[in-house]
């Protein structure tokens, strides 16, 4: 008897190799607000280097999946571009919704001259099709916006696996507040208990644990075996967790 009657899973880090092409678009949009205000090229660099760090960007250009980048609404990660601002010896004051407005503007020029490619992570599509196959409910539950959220699904022709997407703009309360598990549960007329939560952050792992729902951790996005607790389910790719799924079934998850 299969424990689990549906998956809630998340999308960058899990089922979406994006945070790459993340760091450069926030590189990016720092500079042009740097160039905005009329920063030199030491604040410049100053200013883009503080605003990584604020977003968990690591020396390496890897994402540390406590920070902002990571799990972070989009309003989030604005509001540490303006943190960072607000920390410069710039002598210049902005109102913080006119940085907003800006900041918003100059991301949105930036997207559209180069948009973001999503890269399926190795083995989503294996795994959409296996839980399909199943005849479980699958959903989304990211801390992207909804227009994001289904530009990126159906560019790599993940959108139609789904019968419910929750997104930072369309809860009240997201990740890693239960909410869109309580959400995903009432849309498919079953307890949380009877979801399996699948992410690659604390915050997924958080969520899960919350509503009471499963949780297995996905160690090819950015969280590592150190972010999670002990006894949480981890595996190293999406591969894995269809091989363990079709060797040992749902029971023990």
């Amino acid at each position: 008897m299969l424990a689990s009657k549906a998956v809630l899973w998340d999308k960058d880090g899990t089922l979406l190799d994006t945070f790459g092409s993340w760091v450069a678009v926030e590189r990016k949009l720092a500079k042009a607000i740097a160039t905005e205000f009329g920063f030199s090229y030491f604040m410049e660099q100053d200013y883009i280097q503080r605003v990584l760090v604020r977003l968990g960007v690591k020396p390496d250009g890897s994402v540390a999946s406590h920070g902002p980048l990571a799990s972070g609404t989009s309003e989030a990660i604005i509001n540490e571009f303006y943190i960072a601002f607000c920390e410069m010896d710039s002598f210049i004051s902005v109102k913080k919704q006119r940085f907003f407005d800006l900041a918003k503007s100059k991301l949105s020029a930036i997207l559209e001259h180069d948009p973001i490619i999503p890269i399926p992570a190795q083995g989503s599509q294996e795994i959409l099709n296996f839980f399909k196959k199943l005849g479980l409910y699958q959903g989304l539950a990211t801390s992207d916006s909804l227009v994001n959220t289904k530009r990126d699904m159906a560019t790599v022709g993940f959108l139609d696996y789904f019968t419910f997407i929750a997104t930072s703009d369309t809860v009240e309360m997201p990740k890693p507040h239960p909410y869109s598990v309580y959400a995903f549960a009432n849309s498919c007329n079953i307890t949380p208990a009877e979801i399996l939560v699948i992410g690659d952050t604390p915050a997924d792992e958080a969520m899960a644990i919350a509503a009471g729902a499963s949780f297995v951790a996905v160690l090819s996005g950015t969280g590592t075996v150190q972010d999670f607790s002990p006894k949480t389910h981890m595996i190293q790719n999406l591969f894995e967790l269809s091989y363990y799924l079709t060797n040992r079934g749902l029971e023990e998850l």
